[in-house]
């Protein structure tokens, strides 16, 4: 059956009274796995089967880890999507975002030690709460956005200059009904600061 934002309609056939799937997969049918890399080193950031964030590393032909970031947390902020990492320019610092529970935008940052995660949505209404996992990028002058799939299918997005967070916006707000997401978005941001995403739409379309 075809899925339409949250709603699963199954014509012709009795109502859905359950579920079957991979267990590997994240809810929305992406991989659980985001992999960065900076200066030659290699960063994998996955979702565990218990929902911990679990990191591995590579630098030169050395594979370290895994660690399971979220025990060293002490449980705070388990993952409901796969995550979304990202490194500095300089290589130094990274920042990784993920769903939490009830939709939540959680971010957790790397600089000679973990901190602790945050939720960043607090505060927000729930049509700004996060259907899919998160897509994160990096621009040219160290601005990060992060896109998401928001209430009814919109492209939701927050963005963090310097140090001030900005967002969340509804940029398909403006389009009407056009092309809804039906799927977690993916970013991506050129040299000349131009941010492109991507996600599934309605019968598959990209």
């Amino acid at each position: 059956f075809g899925l339409n934002g949250t709603t699963v309609t199954a014509n012709g056939y009795t109502p859905v009274i359950g579920w079957l799937h991979n267990p590997v997969m994240s809810i929305n049918g992406g991989a659980k796995v985001s992999a960065s890399s900076s200066s030659g080193q290699q960063n994998l950031f996955w979702q565990g089967a218990d929902n911990h964030l679990r990191e591995a590393w590579s630098v030169g032909s050395t594979w370290y880890g895994p660690t399971d970031l979220t025990a060293i947390w002490k449980g705070k902020g388990p993952l409901t999507s796969a995550p979304s990492a990202i490194f500095s320019p300089d290589g130094q610092q990274q920042t990784v975002y993920w769903r939490g529970a009830g939709g939540h935008l959680w971010q957790a940052v790397y600089s000679n030690g973990w901190s602790a995660p945050v939720d960043l949505s607090t505060g927000w209404t729930s049509a700004q709460l996060l259907q899919s996992a998160p897509s994160a990028a990096l621009a040219p002058d160290g601005e990060q956005v992060v896109f998401w799939e928001g209430a009814g299918g919109s492209l939701m997005e927050a963005w963090l200059a310097g140090t001030t967070w900005y967002g969340p916006a509804n940029i398909s707000g403006g389009w009407g009904v056009s092309a809804p997401l039906t799927s977690a978005p993916g970013v991506a941001v050129s040299s000349g600061d131009v941010q492109f995403v991507y996600w599934q739409a309605a019968n598959g379309h990209l």
